[in-house]
């Protein structure tokens, strides 16, 4: 979740996101959702890998925590994710995804 929520903060453009945000990024990426998000943010503040604010969206990823991401994103062997990559062909533009249509769906 914690990854899912830098996601989410890049997304909004100033780091900062909301449980909504992860929600919705969790069901964008076809990802299950924690059974309680409130309590998987508060154990990453209590680790202070996030932090909050009064002000909406009311979270943000920390330094300590950014580095916990990149830290198990080392872990990641690269072939594998190159092939998952390439499961899906396409391109992302204008900040969507764009999928390439498989010949059944071309023209005749």
């Amino acid at each position: 979740m914690l990854a899912v929520g830098e996601l989410a903060g890049l997304r909004n453009g100033d780091g900062w996101f909301s449980v909504k945000d992860i929600q919705s990024l969790l069901e964008a990426l076809r990802l299950p959702p924690p059974p309680d998000e409130s309590a998987v943010l508060s154990d990453l503040k209590r680790k202070e890998w996030v932090r909050n604010r009064a002000k909406r969206p009311s979270w943000t990823v920390t330094p300590e925590g950014h580095a916990q991401i990149v830290s198990l994103l080392g872990q990641v062997d690269p072939a594998k994710a190159d092939f998952e990559m390439t499961q899906n062909p396409g391109a992302e533009y204008g900040q969507a995804r764009q999928p390439v249509l498989p010949p059944l769906l071309g023209p005749p």
